[in-house]
Order: C-alpha cells, then sequence, then structure tokens
C-alpha cells in the first residue's frame, strides 16, 4: 500500500491535480455559491459577491503544493477554515446591512470592507509582513469595493474577476526579472519532489544556468500573457451577452479562460519543462563524474 506513495510519477501526478483543484476552486467558486443561493432569491450580485468572500478565504490560505507538502496541507486547511469563518461573518454583516434598509451596493462595501480588514489583520499578525500573494489577494479584495461602489450593475460584478486576473497577471509579470521568477517558486515542488538534493540542483540551475532561468522566464511571461488574455475575454464575453443571460455569460467566460490555461499547459509541458529538468539533471552530483569523463 506504500509504494504508490513513494512513486515519483504518482507524486507528479498528486501535485498536478492539487494544482488544477487550486484553478478549478478560484475560478469555478463564485459561480457555485451564485447557484446555490438561488432559492434565497438574494440580487445576482450579492450572491456573486458572496461567492468572491470564499474565494478570498481560499486565496488568503495560499496554495496546497508546496516542497514540505505534508505540513503544508495541515496549515492549508487550518488557515482555509480561519478564512471561511471570516467569509460567513462577511456574509452575515452584508446580508445585515441589505436588510436593514440599506442598497446592495452599501452592504457590498460593508461586508467587503469588513473583509478586507480582518483578513488583512490576520496576514500581518500570523506572517508579521505581506508576502507578495497576501498583497495580491488585499488588492483584489480593494478592487470589490471600489467596483461596488461605482455601480451595482450585474455586468460590472460579472466582470469583477477580470480585475482580479488582471492584478494577478501584471502581479506574475512583475516577477520576470526577480531573482526567483514566479514559475520558479511554482514548479519547484513538482520538480525536486522532496529531494533535498535535487532541491539544491534546482537552486543552483536558477542562479548559474542561462537556459534554466530562460525557460522559467518564458513560462512565467506566458502565465502573465494569459491571465491578461482571460481578464479580456471576461470583460467581451460578459459585455456581449444580455442581462438576461448573467449565469451563462459567466460560465461561458470562465469556459473560455481554462482554455486558455490549457494551452499554455501543454506549451508548458512540451517546451519549458524538458529545458529545465535537464539543466536541472545536469547539475546533480550524480551528473558531475560523467561530465568530467566527457571533458
Amino acid at each position: 500500500m506504500s509504494e504508490p506513495l513513494s512513486n515519483p510519477a504518482y507524486s507528479k501526478f498528486r501535485i498536478l491535480v492539487a494544482a488544477a483543484a487550486d484553478i478549478a476552486v478560484d475560478l469555478l467558486l463564485p459561480t457555485v455559491v451564485y447557484f446555490l443561493l438561488s432559492p434565497t432569491h438574494l440580487s445576482a450580485i450579492v450572491r456573486l459577491t458572496i461567492g468572491g468572500y470564499f474565494v478570498a478565504a481560499k486565496a488568503g490560505a495560499g496554495h496546497l503544493v508546496t516542497e514540505d507538502s505534508a505540513p503544508q496541507h495541515a496549515s492549508f486547511f487550518k488557515t482555509f477554515l480561519l478564512g471561511v469563518a471570516i467569509a460567513v461573518l462577511a456574509t452575515a454583516v452584508t446580508l445585515g446591512v441589505r436588510a436593514a434598509g440599506f442598497s446592495d451596493t452599501t452592504a457590498i462595501a460593508t461586508g467587503s470592507l469588513l473583509l478586507a480588514l480582518v483578513q488583512g489583520a490576520r496576514l500581518v499578525r500570523g506572517r508579521h509582513k505581506l508576502d507578495g500573494f497576501a498583497l495580491l489577494v488585499l488588492l483584489e479584495l480593494a478592487a470589490t469595493i471600489i467596483l461596488a461602489c461605482i455601480s451595482n450593475s450585474s455586468r460590472l460584478l460579472l466582470i469583477r474577476p477580470s480585475f482580479y486576473t488582471g492584478i494577478a497577471g501584471f502581479y506574475v509579470l512583475s516577477t520576470l526579472w526577480a531573482k526567483r521568477p514566479f514559475m520558479m517558486q511554482v514548479t519547484k515542488p513538482m520538480a525536486t519532489d522532496g529531494d533535498p538534493v535535487r532541491a539544491e540542483a534546482f537552486e543552483r540551475a536558477g542562479r548559474e544556468s542561462v537556459r534554466f532561468r530562460r525557460a522559467e522566464q518564458g513560462m512565467t511571461a506566458g502565465l502573465g500573457i494569459v491571465l491578461l488574455g482571460e481578464a479580456l475575454l471576461r470583460v467581451w464575453t460578459v459585455w456581449s451577452h444580455p442581462m438576461s443571460d448573467v449565469v451563462i455569460s459567466s460560465l461561458q467566460s470562465q469556459a473560455l479562460g481554462i482554455g486558455l490555461f490549457v494551452v499554455w499547459f501543454a506549451v508548458v509541458r512540451i517546451v519549458c519543462v524538458p529545458i529545465a529538468s535537464r539543466e536541472v539533471d545536469n547539475l546533480m552530483p550524480s551528473a558531475q563524474p560523467r561530465k568530467a569523463e566527457a571533458s
């Protein structure tokens, strides 16, 4: 029973599944919550916003995939449950303000502001400083508040995720020339599979191999472009549908976004990953004697 767990192919498959789950939750959770709240007869704006609260809970917990998988899973679920509790509180405040006779815009802004303040205080207290991902979450929440204050249009609420993915796209692109491009951080768990020797070779490749860094930068640039493309596609799709097709346009825009990610993933897997893997292999201790013999 323990063999599959030690199988590198199984481990990489598990990491891929977890990464796919991360993306699926981010993209689909608002629509799922929208459907679940249909019997309440709340407005589309309020239902979509509540979905955003729970996406923020997941975003604040980070990713399931890291180098130290078992401890991270426990930390992820603990942080996620805390985020869910905060999302429930923000939902209760939003519904309470609305029940008190205030507009949807006021209710959404109040709930979102509470969520931003509580999540922000938790992140600062728990991590002592904001990392890039936490800052991205707070920027997305700020965008929610601004959009809610500008308009209560269903179309504007549907394209709200475009602001999130647009911000994320610019953030990813901003790491292109950093010491560790975004995809170098993301791919390390899969590339090293928990092997400390290979992890060291991976880090050396990042410092010493031009080909490795170009591959990681290519993956990072591609992801940034896909995120920006998804944002633009969502805006175009939502605005090209009539107001009566709110849910249909939301699902269609998500399907197009997923299609972009599939194409990006295929290109990365076929072109960039083999290059990066070869560079890491060349820096593994077992490869050094063979290189010396060849010379």
